[in-house]
């Protein structure tokens, strides 16, 4: 048994390891490494992913007194998810360019892409103005006019607003936006999108 976090039950569990094959490099080789592919299995709901795990021997780092050296793991499971979180239900209900958008966001924020996900998420907004007929030279201008149609309130505006922002920076400055941050824009933006 090991411990791993389950995308159905939205916690840390036991998973059963179903099928195991490891691969390291050489005992005489220079450089030091080592590959695991795993097949697990959730001991509560017997959900199955795979896990992949990856070490070398340049991946350490000191540890907590800064005396001793400790050496750490690259842990990658597949199908990738989002601790915790709940995607949108009944989708089918949402335009398919919105959909589309949404689906590609969520997509790129499991693999941490946070920039391509800050984009995504003023995409977003970009298409909810489209499908709305929402006119504006810029984002800033749609979103006003969204309020001034009366489709979001004064509260929502400006929540938009800061999405915006987090949008700009990641498509004109390049900046990656702080994961905490994304999970609070993605909350604004599906709380968004099933009210409209």
């Amino acid at each position: 048994m090991s411990k791993n976090y389950c995308p159905n039950c939205k916690r840390i569990t036991n998973h059963k390891v179903l099928h195991k094959k490891k691969v390291s490099s050489n005992s005489d080789d220079d450089f030091r490494w080592n590959e695991e592919f795993e097949i697990i299995e959730c001991a509560g709901c017997e959900n199955t992913q795979f896990r992949y795990t990856y070490g070398d021997e340049t991946m350490a780092h000191y540890d907590s007194d800064g005396e001793g050296i400790e050496y750490f793991d690259d842990i990658k499971c597949y199908p990738h998810s989002l601790k915790g979180h709940e995607p949108l239900k009944n989708l089918y209900g949402l335009p398919l360019k919105i959909k589309t958008i949404y689906n590609e966001t969520l997509e790129a924020f499991k693999v941490k892409s946070y920039i391509l996900t800050g984009v995504g998420f003023r995409a977003i907004i970009e298409a909810i103005c489209i499908d709305k007929n929402i006119a504006g030279k810029n984002l800033q201008q749609k979103i006003n006019n969204l309020l001034k149609e009366k489709l979001i309130t004064e509260k929502e505006s400006k929540r938009l607003h800061s999405i915006r922002f987090l949008g700009n920076d990641s498509v004109h400055e390049m900046l990656s936006p702080d994961p905490k941050k994304l999970f609070i824009v993605l909350d604004i933006v599906e709380h968004l999108l099933n009210n409209l």
